[in-house]
């Protein structure tokens, strides 16, 4: 079912597990960091990081190694923790003592210059791996954080706690973009389909997809056997998710259902890591299981080339991970056949050949069970097939809308296939407006009129054929605007084909103006848009794409001419705007004006950073982004005066102008405390107001002088 190429051992439960030029990174609960050579095993570099405190639980979440070898560690039973990196050996880069008890979970995000800290007192801060210290943190939960990820961008960061809340937080606008209410805990979450969606698995078991811009969630039908411990996407469609049990799950997020579960001798995965075609699995045990997921691929691949499904099928069933690959979508593309001609092989009880046919699609669950299905109800395919063929199409009809699985089937399509026809003939019988034709069509539709889905349609065209004839004159003269007009006043005309047709037509020509659009020939997608006003269903979804696209020209034009007002009012009325590629290139300045700003901040220059920052100053896209500048100026400030013991400044007046601004927030705290200082202020307590600057803006100085 898989090939593991190469088995290891490590002393303690794998905590997390890094690969990277050709050499495997392994943390374990008991603080042993263990380097291997990818390619043979070798033991390349052991350190055992702390004899003195008892070893970290199995599933620990509060270790984590960057891409560049930086090691975040904490001790049992203690809130300090330690930022460490490998570099031939391991050195000391820093002691973090931010949280007030103990840190819940760490991670680095892809960038590796960000690093994401929370703790059982419900504080997640962000720490920068370029300044080394801490830039900014989230308003407190009302409880422990229990998982933090960041996009594949590093543009976002999802943060859950045990208060069953997820937090989504921009780094382009330093901001919190939207709070999830949810109905239970998170354990791991990811970002997919480009951060338009959150997945993520919970404690009591299940699979849970988020829409970010809506809040809306959707949950898996099925649930993992155990306790959900560690999950990583595999590609665009496909996620995998380890469990404290001894199982492996293969997602199809796309879809939210599970494609296959493989079963281990070991129990408890406690890390996933794939690095190019190898799974890197680590158990509970200390055991690390090297996986090749692209064992056999181009054996298989040629298969599905020659169109060999069964073949190719066989190779799937000695390594289930060709299940994931693109190449599958053959096996999509082929099932509705392969499943109608089982099912013709099944009337003619040749049940054993069905089988056969449709057994190469079975690593698929769903197709699997969509067979059995078909297998359980044979009677009634085998009834509707000798219906159709012995041309009882009004009683193939009836069994049809009685059993309504019968209408997936290509039987039906013919069916269907059939009558459109009839009604065609009855329409032409009807055009030629004399007695005897007019009667003959009454005749061959009342026939009809017995069928349940069919009665409206036909009992309409008897009393109503005239608007029929109307409609199909309309479209034949491709006059759509005049035929949905009419299908407006009279909606049984929908249930035609010929509105099937006319709505395909709508389709196609929207697929155009969408090419259009992304190939930024907009002149030309506004002209489709303007052939589309005349398709009436279309014209809501034409509207809103006329306007993204005079949005899009109003925001290209208010760039060109260095708008910056114009620019970023547009972008908050429309954030769909907020990824154009024309819109990044234009905030990419901001970023680096901002960099510069950071410079003086890290120094406490607070005037540098308005300096630098003037243009940006009115602006409320920026604003959140530039306030953190301004807070990292301040801190900066105030920690040079505190540890240069300045007794001119009135503390506890500056610490109020800070509040007015900032709130009495993490950052601050921990910087009294650090310099030993809040014992001295009377009644500071924690404040999460955050924005204040909203209101009161910035100040020079937050240094009140002693006179």
């Amino acid at each position: 079912m898989f090939v593991i190429i190469k088995c290891f051992k490590v002393s303690g439960s794998v905590l997390f597990l890094k690969v990277r030029d050709n050499e495997i990174v392994v943390l374990t609960n008991q603080y042993l960091l263990l380097i291997f050579n990818e390619n043979t095993l070798n033991s390349l570099y052991q350190r055992q990081i702390s004899t003195k405190h008892e070893n970290k639980h199995m599933y620990d979440k509060s270790f984590a190694i960057s891409k560049n070898l930086d090691l975040f560690i904490t001790l049992a039973n203690s809130s300090k923790s330690y930022l460490l990196k490998y570099e031939a050996s391991l050195k000391s880069i820093d002691t973090i003592a931010a949280n007030k008890k103990a840190v819940y979970c760490a991670t680095f995000n892809h960038a590796a210059d960000m690093l994401a800290i929370g703790g059982e007192d419900g504080k997640l801060f962000f720490y920068s791996m370029v300044d080394n210290r801490i830039v900014s943190s989230l308003k407190t939960k009302a409880d422990y954080i229990s998982n933090i990820t960041f996009s594949k961008d590093d543009n976002y960061a999802a943060v859950s706690s045990f208060d069953k809340t997820i937090t989504i937080y921009s780094f382009h606008r330093a901001c919190v973009v939207l709070n999830i209410a949810i109905e239970n805990v998170i354990e791991k979450s990811l970002f997919v389909n480009d951060n338009a969606n959150l997945i993520a698995v919970t404690r009591n078991k299940k699979f849970i997809t988020y829409d970010i811009k809506t809040g809306i969630s959707a949950e898996s039908d099925f649930e993992f056997d155990e306790w959900p411990t560690a999950m990583l996407d595999i590609n665009e469609t496909y996620t995998v998710v380890g469990t404290r049990g001894n199982s492996l799950y293969i997602i199809n997020h796309a879809k939210g259902s599970m494609l296959s579960k493989i079963n281990f001798d070991n129990i408890g995965i406690t890390f996933i890591e794939v690095n190019e075609n190898h799974l890197y699995l680590s158990f509970v045990d200390g055991e690390i299981k090297i996986i090749d997921m692209h064992s056999n691929l181009d054996r298989f691949k040629m298969d599905l080339k020659l169109n060999k499904l069964s073949e190719a099928s066989k190779w799937i069933e000695k390594n289930i991970f060709l299940s994931i690959d693109e190449s599958t979508k053959r096996f999509d593309e082929e099932w509705a056949d392969a499943l109608s001609n089982a099912k013709k092989l099944m009337v003619n009880n040749q049940e054993s050949e069905a089988k056969e046919m449709v057994t190469p699609f079975f690593f698929d669950p769903t197709k699997r069970e969509e067979f059995l299905f078909c297998l359980g109800n044979i009677q009634h395919f085998i009834l509707f097939s000798k219906l159709i063929e012995e041309k009882k199409y009004i009683d193939a009809f009836k069994l049809a809308d009685e059993y309504e699985f019968l209408k997936k089937s290509k039987d039906f399509d013919a069916l269907e296939k059939h009558f459109h026809k009839t009604f065609h003939y009855c329409k032409l019988l009807f055009a030629k407006d004399d007695p005897l034709s007019i009667s003959e069509a009454k005749r061959i539709l009342a026939q009809h009129s017995v069928i349940p889905s069919k009665r409206t349609l036909v009992n309409n065209l008897i009393l109503k054929y005239k608007i029929f004839i109307s409609a199909e004159k309309l479209l034949k003269e491709r006059n759509f605007k005049e035929y949905f007009k009419l299908v407006k006043q009279n909606k049984f005309l929908e249930e035609e084909e010929f509105y099937n047709r006319a709505i395909l037509i709508g389709n196609s020509t929207f697929n155009k103006l969408n090419l259009y659009e992304q190939e930024q020939n907009y002149e030309k997608a506004l002209q489709v848009a303007q052939y589309l006003q005349d398709f009436l269903p279309f014209q809501e979804i034409i509207n809103k794409k006329v306007q993204s696209i005079q949005d899009l020209q109003s925001l290209l034009k208010n760039i060109s001419s260095s708008n910056l007002i114009s620019v970023y009012s547009m972008i908050q009325k429309n954030p769909t705007l907020e990824s154009s590629p024309a819109f990044l290139t234009f905030h990419e300045e901001f970023l680096q004006i901002k960099a510069e700003a950071h410079v003086y901040a890290n120094i406490g220059d607070v005037q540098g950073v308005s300096n630098v920052l003037q243009e940006y100053l009115e602006i409320d896209y920026t604003l959140h982004s530039i306030a953190q500048e301004f807070k990292i100026a301040y801190l900066s400030q105030m920690k040079i005066n505190l540890k240069n013991n300045y007794n001119h400044i009135n503390w506890e007046q500056t610490l109020i102008l800070y509040d007015s601004m900032f709130g009495i927030d993490n950052e601050l705290i921990n910087l009294l405390d650090e310099c030993g200082f809040n014992e001295d202020i009377p009644n500071l307590k924690s404040s999460d107001k955050f924005n204040g600057y909203e209101k009161v803006g910035f100040l020079d100085s937050v240094l009140v002088q002693n006179y």
